[in-house]
């Protein structure tokens, strides 16, 4: 497992016969806030994760 982290989101890269990624968002004091499941080469950047965000954290296409 390799994970990234962007401001307050975390993207989990998970290899083997099904690879996927997990991205999650935890407020300031450490709180899970979402963990949805992505593909593997779901991109994190600042757009995508504001586009999250402001989708409720549901699970981008």
């Amino acid at each position: 497992m390799i994970a990234f982290f962007d401001a307050s989101a975390l993207i989990y890269l998970i290899e083997g016969a099904d690879p996927h990624a997990l991205l999650a968002a935890h407020d300031a004091a450490g709180e899970e806030l979402a963990r949805v499941r992505v593909a593997s080469g779901f991109k994190l950047n600042k757009a995508s994760a504001s586009a999250w965000i402001d989708a409720g954290f549901r699970r981008p296409d």
